[in-house]
């Protein structure tokens, strides 16, 4: 559950670094790949985390597990 909560979150700290203008560890720039990337797990994990949840709980492997 610690991790999906820190996942969730990736998505409005990309959002805010891109917008600010931030540098990456690395020296450069938030790419749109990398904000694409962030609202898609975001998204996923609206979609399909707590059936995901459950199943990993059950310790059965569902298409919601595996999409996770």
């Amino acid at each position: 559950a610690a991790g999906i909560g820190d996942a969730l979150a990736t998505w409005f700290e990309a959002r805010a670094c891109s917008r600010s203008g931030a540098t990456t560890m690395a020296g450069g720039k938030c790419t749109q790949a990398a904000l694409a990337l962030a609202e898609l797990c975001y998204n996923t994990l609206l979609e399909e985390g707590e059936k995901a949840m459950l199943a990993a709980e059950q310790h059965v492997v569902t298409p919601a597990l595996e999409r996770e």
